[in-house]
């Protein structure tokens, strides 16, 4: 009974080497492929994790006042005095709000302790006429560092605003604002405020489990398989 059951353990593995050896070097790379994109998606869902930690800390913090800080992290609730720039303010266009498409305001303002600071005040509809105060005031708000550009993004164009980018806001205007911007809590009329808890969806999990089972799938499908053609190929060998 020991040389047939070698002989058709040698035969099973010569028909994987000789038949089956792509198959299973494509879904070796296959299963890599999976298992990475799994262990991607827990790395991710570590950052996702991190950053809701740190916005629920910033959200539910009290304003602090702006100049104590160096480098002030994203989401920060702060404080801060001085008083927006004679000039008028930069418009992003195609802003959905609410069911409508208008326009972000962004403006700028020169604080007694941080320089000149964008701040985002709101909402509002196209075909709204913004007039801004240029009086010393106090405002409160969040701290915010811009998006990097995506392909859904267009060109800013001189007059034309698509997304914030303090610099080159600052060089349309001749002036070196902060590389963050303020998201005001409390603009006044007509502007609409923007939420201060931006709504990030975290599927991770779901993305982990759906990833992590197509390898294990196709490990059990490659396995029956090879299997079965192990089993076919000793068969032929013992009626041969």
């Amino acid at each position: 009974m020991v040389v047939p059951l070698r002989m058709h353990l040698l035969v099973g593995f010569r028909i994987i080497i000789i038949k089956a050896w792509k198959l299973v070097f494509f879904a070796s790379l296959l299963f890599l492929i999976l298992c990475g994109l799994g262990t991607w998606q827990i790395f991710r869902m570590e950052q996702k994790q991190a950053l809701l930690a740190q916005i629920e800390t910033g959200v539910n913090s009290h304003p602090q006042q702006l100049s104590a800080f160096h480098s002030p992290e994203a989401f920060t609730q702060i404080a801060v005095s001085g008083h927006f720039l004679d000039t008028p303010p930069f418009l992003i266009k195609s802003k959905p709000f609410e069911g409508k498409v208008g326009q972000y305001v962004l403006a700028p303002f020169e604080t007694l302790t941080n320089g000149t600071i964008l701040v985002l005040q709101g909402w509002t509809e196209e075909n709204e006429s913004i007039r801004l105060t240029n009086q010393p005031m106090t405002l409160e708000g969040q701290i915010r560092y811009p998006a990097a550009k995506s392909w859904f993004h267009p060109d800013n164009v001189l007059g034309n605003w698509y997304r914030i980018d303090p610099e080159a806001m600052g060089n349309a205007i001749s002036i070196h604002p902060q590389p963050y911007y303020i998201l005001q809590s409390h603009p006044p009329s007509p502007i609409l405020p923007l939420p201060n808890q931006p709504h990030i969806p975290n599927n991770h999990i779901a993305y982990i489990i759906t990833w992590f089972s197509l390898a294990f799938a196709l490990c059990i499908m490659v396995i029956v398989y090879l299997r079965k053609e192990s089993q076919r190929g000793g068969s032929n060998h013992h009626t041969k």
